[in-house]
């Protein structure tokens, strides 16, 4: 049985992300694959598929969440 592979940049387009990210992602062990040669990283289509949806980037924006739920239930009835 052989398996296909993918580089870098090969896996980041696939995937929706940059290649540069997805090299942290390589250094920081969050996705295993190939390290061939002290610049190329090797990654199974297996393991890329696994993230085929790029994560959500930065801090939630807007009056969303809990938190805000509370503070704006709170100045609405200060206003009141």
């Amino acid at each position: 049985m052989t398996q296909d592979f993918l580089t870098v940049s090969q896996a980041a387009d696939r995937i929706g992300i940059t290649s540069g990210r997805l090299r942290q992602m390589l250094r920081a062990n969050e996705i295993e694959g190939v390290k061939m040669g002290p610049r190329m990283w090797l990654l199974a289509v297996d393991e890329v598929d696994k993230l085929d949806k790029p994560q959500q980037r930065g801090r939630p924006r807007g009056n969303s969440g809990p938190y805000m739920e509370e503070q704006n239930a709170n100045l609405k009835s200060q206003t009141q």
